[in-house]
């Protein structure tokens, strides 16, 4: 009888247990993060979305968003992101190889939190958000610092042909330093197998250019730098953050002297106050920092803060991003009708003695900048 009582009692308790976890598990809601498990950013990036989603703030959600990863180079990452269900959002390094990924996703909200590939918001599609300053946002930027704090008003800008990052982003510097009443004397592309800039450099000399802004590969930046000391331009050497790491100055030395470039961070995470917090949490399970976590937060934020205003379906979802205005750790975030943020905050490098030395602004120099156009 004991026996029959308890197998009856046990069965019950399964049967609560089971519909317990099935309501549960139709509750919960999935934010995915998209990448690659042999990279090393990856692990860091997945801890800070985990961290993001469970973070006691003011969109704490009590554990109502799990992370989902999504594993960039299966074959079954498109049939995967579509079987997820109540997936609120996909967060990711967008780049030019997901393309099919981006193409197949129609009603999930994409979180871009690269400054890659810049068609990822002029691909006509609703659902694609851009988080972090693009490639090209950060040229206009570096172009606005250039006038308006380093007082430089004639510029030769020269970019590696065949990449549409590095020609828009040329255009943009181009138009941004011709927009604020300096000049550009030369513009041009360049071959991605070149290697000899002399004649390019002989011109820049003889026009006396004070700035060169170069966009390509690292090992053209490192030629065109290298070679533009060597013949006495005088010219400033300027270009993205694919110049600020140890391989340049190695290879440059002290010609790198005074390159500069813009980034989407600052050097050191923890400066963002706001951020504290969450590096606090952070910390307790990961050492390593990636410099896209705070873009990775404010994208988790975002989704957190439409959820909690019960804006969960598909429709409502992209609606609620189209429409958010949120003060964030990376500043204020509103999305323009392709994606954009309105605004964006670059950080401003310069090597100096082989050391990449964070170029901040003060502030009489941060109202010139905001003056620049």
């Amino acid at each position: 009888m004991e026996v029959c009582v308890f197998k009856r009692l046990l069965f019950l308790t399964n049967l609560i247990l089971f519909l317990n976890l099935t309501v549960f598990a139709d509750d919960l809601y999935y934010v995915g993060f998209l990448g690659n498990s042999e990279n090393a950013s990856t692990d860091s990036l997945l801890t800070g979305l985990e961290v993001s989603l469970n973070i006691e703030d003011e969109n704490y959600v009590n554990g109502r968003i799990k992370p989902v990863f999504f594993d960039e180079n299966s074959e079954n990452v498109i049939s995967d992101i579509k079987d997820t269900q109540n997936l609120l959002a996909i967060i990711g390094c967008f780049n030019e190889k997901h393309k099919k990924i981006i193409e197949a996703i129609n009603d999930v909200p994409l979180i871009s939190i690269s400054k890659d590939f810049i068609d990822f918001n002029y691909l006509n599609k609703p659902n694609v958000f851009r988080i972090c300053p693009s490639e090209v946002q950060l040229a206009r930027d570096l172009a606005r610092f250039a006038v308006a704090i380093l007082d430089k008003r004639h510029y030769a800008v020269v970019y590696t042909d065949g990449v549409t990052d590095f020609l828009k982003a040329a255009e943009e510097f181009s138009e941004t330093v011709k927009r604020n009443g300096a000049k550009v004397d030369y513009f041009r592309s360049v071959e991605p197998q070149r290697k000899d800039f002399t004649n390019i450099l002989l011109r820049l000399r003889d026009l006396k250019v004070q700035a060169i802004f170069f966009i390509g590969t690292l090992e053209q930046s490192i030629n065109f730098a290298k070679q533009s000391y060597e013949m006495k331009t005088g010219a400033l050497f300027m270009s993205t953050n694919t110049i600020g790491n140890r391989l340049f100055i190695k290879k440059l030395q002290n010609e790198a002297e005074k390159s500069c470039y813009a980034d989407i961070s600052p050097d050191n995470l923890y400066k963002l106050k706001k951020f504290r917090p969450f590096l606090t949490e952070y910390y307790k399970t990961n050492k390593n920092i990636d410099k896209h976590l705070a873009y990775l937060y404010d994208a988790a934020t975002i989704v957190k803060l439409c959820y909690n205003k019960n804006l969960k379906d598909k429709d409502n979802l992209l609606n609620c991003f189209k429409e958010t205005s949120y003060d964030g750790i990376t500043g204020q975030i509103n999305f323009n009708d392709y994606g954009l943020r309105e605004t964006v905050n670059s950080f401003f490098y310069i090597i100096v003695k082989r050391e990449i030395l964070y170029r901040k602004l003060t502030d009489q120099e941060y109202k010139k900048f905001m003056e620049a156009k």
